[in-house]
């Protein structure tokens, strides 16, 4: 795996931050996380809970309209008119942190390979180009504040997993 493939930083969550997590979540608060503890992990803490997310710089969503995306993927499924979701939380935060005035375009890959018998952790890929009229000396200035939204998986679509073997 090229080294430009980041694995999220590993990090072991004391019981007390696991107890905090789920009384933050049965009650829907956030004020219940642990101040000292990164949202990011409460994030991952999330994925085990069978939910989806979905990253955006846009506060307070009610309503997930579904829009086509400019995708120059090779695949369809991922210029089809939807509301896109996954069940990825760091994946997410890709698209919730970007600052949408400032970036031209934005390539990014979450993605997983096939080991002896199991699959690797996964590995994370983002770049982003600013606008043309942009000097940019550090990425920090792409990113903004951003929201990730948690949805139930009822409605969605899985994606076909992509396919490499040549026959």
């Amino acid at each position: 795996m090229h080294p430009w493939m980041l694995t999220a930083p590993q990090a072991t969550l004391p019981e007390s931050a696991t107890t905090a997590f789920q009384a933050a979540w049965d009650a829907r608060d956030p004020a219940l996380l642990p101040p000292e503890t990164p949202r990011w992990l409460f994030l991952r803490w999330l994925q085990e809970q069978g939910v989806l997310f979905h990253g955006s710089p846009q506060a307070g969503l009610i309503v997930f309209e579904p829009r086509t995306p400019h995708d120059l993927s090779a695949d369809d499924f991922s210029k089809r008119t939807g509301v896109f979701a996954t069940s990825d939380a760091l994946w997410a935060l890709m698209y919730a942190l970007r600052e949408r005035s400032r970036v031209k375009r934005m390539v990014n890959a979450a993605l997983q390979v096939q080991q002896t018998g199991s699959w690797s952790e996964m590995r994370y890929f983002l770049s982003l180009a600013p606008q043309s009229d942009l000097t940019v000396t550090g990425g920090q200035e792409l990113l903004s504040t951003g929201f990730v939204y948690v949805l139930p998986p009822d409605g969605f679509e899985r994606m076909p997993d992509y396919d490499t073997d040549s026959d």
